[in-house]
This record gives structure tokens, sequence and C-alpha cells, in this order.
């Protein structure tokens, strides 16, 4: 995880998805899943969203993704929209599922996925490669996916550099309140 870049982008990329792919979708959104559909705080267009070709990205939405599925299917979206599931992501305890937009309530629920989780609905969801947990597997994940991206852009694949081992650096001491340091 590196400080600055969110989760909706980082925890999909690590379990080898993209949010966006040029040759699948140029656009996602990214949606806090606290509010439901219908509730009147609620300032997401979901028709808009399940019109939309592009990756939605749910964040915080595992407790109530039977009412995101539903009004996204009754939108327009696809039944067999590829749906990813990322629990606890970028942690040891990374834990990945792969469904569809029709089947993610009840497959959620069978594998007892809980908060945190990040949903991803649309196709790059369905480009994963074979990354059960970080640092990838043998012969999938990452280099996988920048070859299949390579091969249905019709260009050469690049050489990837995949670091297998981090190392954990202690954050910088912040200056309290009321500090002028920058």
């Amino acid at each position: 995880v590196v400080p600055g870049v969110t989760s909706a982008i980082s925890v999909p990329a690590a379990a080898g998805v993209p949010v966006t792919h040029r040759a699948v979708n140029y656009e996602f959104v990214v949606v806090s899943g606290h509010v439901a559909p219908g509730h009147p705080e609620s300032l997401v267009n979901w028709d808009a969203l399940a019109a939309m070709r592009g990756t939605i990205v749910l964040l915080m939405a595992v407790e109530r993704i039977e009412l995101f599925a539903k009004v996204l299917l009754q939108g327009g979206r696809p039944a067999e929209t590829p749906v990813l599931v990322v629990q606890h992501g970028t942690t040891a305890a990374q834990q990945t599922l792969q469904t569809t937009l029709a089947d993610a309530p009840e497959d959620i629920r069978a594998e007892g996925i809980r908060p945190p989780a990040i949903i991803v609905i649309g196709e790059v969801a369905g480009l994963r490669g074979d990354v059960p947990g970080p640092g990838g597997g043998e012969g999938g994940g990452p280099v996988r996916l920048a070859d299949e991206v390579a091969a249905a852009a019709g260009v050469e694949p690049v050489d990837a550099l995949i670091a297998e081992w981090l190392e954990t650096l202690p954050l910088p001491q912040l200056p309290g309140p009321g500090s002028t340091r920058v």
C-alpha cells in the first residue's frame, strides 16, 4: 500500500484487477456503501450507474450488497456482469471472490465475507489473474494480466517487475496541532 493511493484503486490492483482497461472500459466510479439506495441522504444516481459501461467500485458496501445489486440489476446492468470482492486487501489475510452481479449477494454471504472489503463491478473484474494474496501467484496475477492487456491492445508486452518482498518503513513524525512546520 502506498500512502495517498486510494484503496479503491490499489486493492483491486493488488488482486490483479485494474479499475480501467483500455480494451474494456475507460471510466470508473467510486461509491460509498454507507448510504443505501433510496435513502433521503443518498446523492447517487443509481440508474445512471447501472447504465454506464465502466467499472463501479463499492467501498463499505458488503453489509448492503443485496440493495446495491438489486438497484443495479433493476437499472439495467446485466446479471452476468463480473464482480470481484476483495476482503482485507493488500494484507496477508487477503481473500478474493469472483462472482456475478446476480450471484454476488448470495456468494458473499456463503463465503462469510465481512468488512473491510472492496467490491469491483464491471468487465475488468473478469480479467483477474490467479492472485491469492499480495505478491501474486505463479503464472498469474499482474504479469499475466499485463500480457492479456498487451494482447488485447495488439501491442508487445512490456517486461514487468514485481516486488515479491516489500520493506515496511515507519511513517515520519508529523507536527502536532498549532505547529507551523510543513
